[in-house]
């Protein structure tokens, strides 16, 4: 690889073990070798039912839906559909009794035919999956990333997002400990200082969107539909909508690093713990640079 790392496909984790210093690792390659090995950190990024979780007893806080949901990641044909729109059909079938059960394409297809719009094709599915919990976990001294770290609703879509955020959050501060630059307690304790809150803020979320989607009480429907049409009609609550999905307002309030600078009540871009200001550079020639 160009920066100098090197992946193995086919290598599973199957049990690790902390101490002071460095993490204990075994791992089972897809000849059948064992390895045992060890390592400085041990970033967790392995999903939902993540192994190393299991491995280390990492508690999880556990909020569990009473329900289990089917998801999948498909491609629709046959059905005229808006594809820079989210498409929402509203039903009342009774939910996945089972989220251990193993998820079918047969029987993602079979609900689409049964609630979504006329002559809707499912095909190319990547994965299926289910879900019923909403969870974050922490531990104090390997990281998790990812599904590993929170768990939440797939109502808001913004899962894919949350854990490129912890991945580039951690990136960079293992990099500049690895490269001796900077306070090595501060940027590893920073990690869960920043990005817990996030995690729990968006778990709550999800978790009252997928309350109201999922509302059973007919004044409560006939809110949930007039909010959504008023939706569809004010670019200002869709402007919103994208920013909080895309989670481009996230601020940082907590942790050592954030400490070092002063963030207000009302923190603006370019306060400690906020995105940084666009800004733009003038070479020697005078010439502007992005």
């Amino acid at each position: 690889m160009q920066m100098g790392g090197v992946i193995e496909c086919g290598v599973e984790l199957t049990s690790l073990a902390e101490d002071v210093d460095a993490v204990a690792l075994t791992l089972r390659h897809a000849d059948g070798r064992i390895e045992h090995t060890s390592a400085t950190w041990v970033v967790g990024a392995d999903g939902a039912k993540s192994v190393v979780c299991h491995a280390l007893g990492i508690a999880f806080e556990d909020d569990t839906e009473p329900d289990a949901y089917l998801l999948g990641d498909v491609r629709i044909e046959g059905a005229s559909l808006d594809a820079h729109s989210i498409h929402i059909w509203w039903h009342d079938d009774d939910a996945r009794a089972d989220a251990d059960d193993v998820p079918t394409f047969a029987e993602l297809q079979d609900k689409i035919a049964q609630h979504g719009p006329p002559n809707a094709r499912l095909s190319d599915p990547e994965w299926l999956s289910t879900f019923s919990h909403q969870r974050a976990a922490g531990g104090p001294h390997v990281f998790l990333a990812g599904d590993a770290a929170h768990i939440h609703s797939p109502a808001g879509g913004q899962g894919m997002n949350t854990g490129i955020q912890d991945a580039a959050n951690l990136g960079w501060k293992l990099a500049y400990v690895l490269q001796g630059r900077g306070h090595r307690p501060s940027l590893l304790d920073s990690y869960e200082a920043e990005r817990r809150p996030v995690a729990r803020d968006i778990i709550d979320h999800a978790a009252r969107l997928l309350h109201v989607g999922m509302a059973q009480h007919p004044f409560a429907r006939l809110a949930r539909d007039a909010a959504m049409r008023m939706l569809d009609h004010l670019p200002a609550l869709q402007a919103r909508l994208r920013t909080e999905m895309s989670e481009t307002d996230v601020v940082y309030r907590d942790g050592p690093l954030v400490a070092l600078g002063e963030v207000g009540r009302h923190a603006s871009r370019g306060s400690a713990g906020t995105r940084a200001l666009d800004i733009r550079w003038i070479d020697r020639s005078g010439e502007e640079q992005l």
